[in-house]
């Protein structure tokens, strides 16, 4: 799905949705964590959204989320 059919299908501005797309490629153990909540008590929700420069790297988004390597 493009993210206008999305921002579409969801009724959502074009800029929030472009920027939630990096939160779909988190390494698994941190969204395990998160769904565990096994977070760091810093990760919060705002800061998760303001993530849309998550590197691509799993060991790189640890190390930027407050995750122990």
């Amino acid at each position: 799905m493009s993210i206008k059919e999305f921002v579409a299908k969801y009724d959502l501005d074009h800029g929030d949705a472009k920027n939630l797309v990096p939160l779909c490629y988190p390494a698994p153990d941190i969204i395990d964590d998160i769904l565990g909540g096994r977070q760091p008590v810093e990760l919060t929700v705002s800061r998760l959204r303001s993530a849309n420069s998550l590197p691509i790297l799993w060991a790189e988004q640890r190390q930027q989320l407050g995750f122990s390597a």
